[in-house]
Order: structure tokens, then sequence, then C-alpha cells
């Protein structure tokens, strides 16, 4: 109970906070792969098959005759089916597990009933994969997949993936990181986003005057 007020304490005056998030890539899912396999054939079988005017030949009657139509509906249904997966994969492809709170006096990462607290003298490291904030002009820009990996002095870690919602939520976060390495945390950075990917302002991290990037392994 004590620790909790000092935490809370340190929390009164919050510079950033964010949502802990946990991606699920539904297209690599049994079901996402089955159904990525199945649309393209439900495709050709509608829209190229199946209309006499394009092909000028009735092929679903000659191979399957008088299952032609129940052949043709059970491709409808797999081509919805497949249009459904693109859809969970675009907009619900992460659930919040958690969130994270950050300002100059440490980071409480809570997920679920369990909760971490580090104080600033208790941090070695900070490793941070940056992926992109929330955007409707990049295909990529959806605001999770940003991972950050919290090391402490003993070398144990903390790794979790979070939500940026904005650029205005980005800067919060740079300004955050800059203020942790002025207390002398180390800061390392590496981008998950194609190699020729880039948003506008992404050059803050510059801020940070980083010496060295996290080496990918």
């Amino acid at each position: 109970m004590f620790e909790d007020k000092i935490q809370n304490l340190y929390f009164s005056d919050m510079v950033f906070e964010a949502k802990i998030v946990k991606t699920k890539n539904w297209r690599k899912t049994p079901y996402g792969v089955i159904s990525m396999i199945l649309l393209p054939i439900s495709i050709i079988v509608i829209f190229i098959l199946s209309p006499k005017i394009i092909s000028e030949r009735d092929y679903l009657s000659e191979w399957f005759g008088q299952n032609r139509r129940p052949f043709l509906w059970l491709n409808i249904l797999f081509y919805i089916n497949g249009n459904f997966v693109m859809l969970l994969q675009h907009r619900f492809n992460f659930e919040t597990i958690g969130k994270v709170q950050m300002n100059n006096g440490g980071i409480k990462i809570i997920e679920s009933s369990d909760s971490s607290f580090f104080n600033i003298p208790e941090i070695a490291e900070i490793r941070l994969y940056y992926y992109g904030y929330k955007s409707v002009w990049k295909s990529w820009g959806r605001g999770n997949q940003n991972f950050m990996t919290v090391v402490d002095q003993q070398g144990k870690e903390c790794v979790f993936e979070f939500f940026l919602n904005s650029y205005e939520h980005k800067k919060n976060l740079i300004d955050q990181l800059l203020s942790f390495q002025k207390q002398g945390v180390k800061i390392r950075l590496d981008y998950l986003n194609p190699p020729n990917a880039y948003y506008p302002n992404d050059i803050d991290f510059l801020e940070l005057k980083l010496q060295e990037r996290w080496p990918n392994k």
C-alpha cells in the first residue's frame, strides 16, 4: 500500500501514457491462411468463370452440371470470408492488455493484475523499436507494433508493445525519452517500418542525439 502511494506520487505529473497492446496477425493464423488461399480461387470463379459474357462459355455448367449454383454460392461465401479476414487484419489486428505510464520519476507498466515500476536510477537502458503512429495515409501507420524494452541495472529486461495514436503522442514520447537521456539513461532506436518509408517529422528522433542504433539480430 505504501509503495502504491509512492508510485502515485511519482505519476501525479504524467508526461507520457499509452496503451499496451498485443498484435494478432490474422493472415498467419490457420483460419487466415486457408481463407487467403480460397479468396483468389473464389475471385476467379465468380468474376471470370461464372459470367458468360466474359468467357462466352458457361464453364461451371459444363464442369458441375446441376451443382453449378451450389458451387457458385460456396465460392461467394469464400469471397465474403476472405474480405472479412482482411477487415480483421486492417481494423482489429490488436487488443489492449494494459498501459504504460512515464514521467521524470520513472516508468510504470500495468498489464492485467500485474504491474512493474522502474525508478530512473534503476534503468540502465531503453530500447525502442519504432514502427509509426496511427495514420490513414500510410498503410503501415496503424499505431501498434511499437516495442520498448526497459533494461534495469542487473540486466533484467521488460518488453512491451504499445500504441501511438498521433504525431503529438509520438512527440510526447520523444520528449520523455529525451528527459530520460539527460538523466543518464541510454536510449537505443531501431525502425520496424520499411527501409524506404518515412513519416513527416520523423527527424524529431534526432533530438535524442542517439549515439548508436540497436543492431538487428
